[in-house]
């Protein structure tokens, strides 16, 4: 999946210039009631000019990208809230590690490093990720890797699923951004969070794409480490991707015009971005990868593991979830499909890698702790 998955965002200072000096010759010919409203509007110009340029001061960047103060708080409130959720999903209480809604994360003591504040271990974290992806950024630029118009589609295809989300709750997508990453964050800083994001998931899959991962490789490994994989006959995985429609009448509107313009799996991806509503796939195609039998629901494990089944084969299944259109792309024994997987990783650690000890980062820490949490 692209889940690393995310053009270049160029950011700068920017200035207002105010015609104080013309307002003030023009005053005397304002009454006392004029005077007051236009100090008041240039009260509010100023404090939006003072906003604006809050919002685009450069908090970390290299030669040629960079994120702003305001997307900085995107980043940072991502990595809390994942954490949060995540507990609350599984029934567990924030608080028993520390964590509450109503007190300040820079006065809140980390519980799982003790010499940090929460604020310090989300920020570090944070961080990390911005000059990973700056540093891929600047390698994608190197290699003459850009984002085209397939990748901007799916950015906005991206705004239009949190545009989904904050209908779902009732407020404005400016709104929930707000809410969710952070007072100062609009809907442009996440738009340009999204192109650094995909350009720099483009780029290491242009070098995961270089390794080879041919039958004779992936035994090769085997051969060369026989103790850290187990080799048992018939146990499979598989690579299948899908669309998921609430409506059957849509999913066969979609499913019979997909047949009849080829069947072609580009096309599959395609339609996968457009309809459906599987927020986990559908951003990769609709793509699942080294699925193992039992995995999934029933329908969908039984279609994928039907032992008749062949790369290219596709059809239309009913879950609890909805319709799926189905779309087999490939199936190998669980020890290629996870050796595979370990030699995709090492090529990815090691881009990463590469990338950061090519390229200088600098990071403006003042910037960094004037965030609010």
């Amino acid at each position: 999946m692209r889940s690393e998955k995310f053009r270049r965002l160029l950011l700068f200072f920017t200035s207002l210039t105010l015609a104080l000096a013309m307002l003030l010759s023009m005053s005397s010919c304002l009454s006392e009631n004029e005077k007051d409203n236009k100090e008041k509007s240039e009260k509010t110009e100023k404090t939006e000019k003072t906003e604006k340029t809050e919002k685009i001061t450069v908090a970390i960047e290299t030669e040629n990208f960079s994120v702003s103060r305001s997307q900085m708080s995107y980043y940072f409130y991502s990595q809390y809230r994942s954490i949060y959720n995540s507990l609350a999903q599984y029934g567990i209480d924030p608080s028993a590690y520390g964590l509450s809604l109503n007190t300040s994360l820079k006065d809140q003591q980390c519980t799982m490093d003790s010499t940090k504040t929460w604020f310090e271990y989300f920020m570090e974290n944070a961080m990390t990720t911005v000059k990973e992806q700056l540093a891929l950024c600047e390698s994608a630029k190197a290699a003459g890797i850009v984002l085209n118009d397939t990748d901007y589609d799916e950015i906005d295809a991206m705004m239009d699923s949190l545009k989904e989300a904050a209908k779902s709750q009732d407020v404005s997508l400016a709104d929930y951004i707000k809410n969710n990453y952070g007072s100062i964050v609009s809907k442009d800083d996440v738009k340009g969070i999204l192109e650094i994001q995909l350009l720099a998931a483009k780029y290491l899959e242009s070098e995961i794409a270089k390794v080879d991962v041919s039958d004779a490789a992936l035994l090769a490994v085997y051969e060369a480490n026989p103790d850290e994989y187990e080799k048992e006959d018939g146990v499979y995985a598989v690579d299948v991707r899908h669309i998921l429609f609430e409506s059957e009448d849509e999913a066969e509107k979609v499913y019979e015009q997909w047949k009849r313009d080829g069947a072609k799996e580009a096309d599959f991806e395609s339609l996968a971005l457009e309809y459906s509503t599987d927020t986990g796939s559908k951003f990769d195609g609709g793509l699942y990868e080294g699925v193992t039998e039992g995995e999934m629901v029933t329908e969908f494990n039984d279609w994928i593991f039907d032992e008749d089944r062949r790369p290219g084969d596709h059809g239309m299944v009913k879950t609890d979830y909805g319709w799926h259109i189905m779309y087999y792309v490939d199936g190998c024994a669980e020890w290629e499909a996870t050796i595979k997987a370990d030699i995709r990783s090492e090529a990815s650690t090691e881009a990463v890698d590469d990338a950061k000890a090519k390229y200088t980062v600098f990071v403006d820490q003042d910037v960094i702790d004037e965030i609010d949490a």
